[in-house]
């Protein structure tokens, strides 16, 4: 009885064996013909890339095909120069330039039709009504006017005013604004 299960146990061991390299064959087999058809495929596509390359082609279907792209090109760089274009230079035709006093400035605003408004860079002098030139930061051009802006707080004071002017035109309450 001894022996017989030690035959058992041997064959069972050497089965065992057999199994995984069958396995291991197989899944061998398996990954090289993906491999065959993958080479398949990549000579046929070279072939066939080749044989279109090669082709020649007519005058006339050269001269339009690059004739196609100039124009494409020449519409892409004109879309992005007219996108490129700045909107403070002229106001677009559906929107609304106010002015609004807040202390001693008083800022250009360009209303949107969209909600969305731009404030112009330099302000004007709320005392003398003459926008600001780059003298020591920012200053009034009257000579007799102390009105100006440091270098330091220029962002500080625009920020200001986009934030009391965004409050405004969210509440709707566009009695502080002139038209001059």
């Amino acid at each position: 009885m001894h022996l017989l299960k030690g035959i058992i146990k041997s064959l069972k061991l050497i089965l065992s064996d057999i199994r995984s390299a069958i396995v291991a064959w197989a899944v061998g087999l398996l990954l090289a013909s993906f491999g065959v058809g993958i080479l398949y495929l990549y000579i046929t596509a070279k072939d066939a890339t080749i044989a279109i390359m090669t082709t020649p082609t007519p005058l006339w279907l050269t001269t339009l095909l690059v004739l196609a792209c100039c124009a494409y090109i020449s519409l892409k760089f004109r879309q992005l120069y007219l996108s490129h274009n700045t909107p403070n230079k002229t106001p677009s035709e559906n929107s609304k330039i106010l002015y609004r006093v807040i202390g001693n400035y008083k800022w250009k605003v360009e209303i949107y039709p969209s909600g969305h408004f731009k404030v112009d860079h330099l302000p004007f002098c709320a005392k003398h009504d003459k926008k600001f030139i780059f003298k020591d930061g920012k200053s009034c051009p009257d000579h007799d006017c102390k009105n100006n802006i440091s270098t330091y707080d220029d962002y500080r004071v625009k920020a200001a005013a986009e934030s009391d002017i965004e409050k405004e035109l969210r509440n709707n309450d566009i009695s502080a604004f002139t038209k001059y």
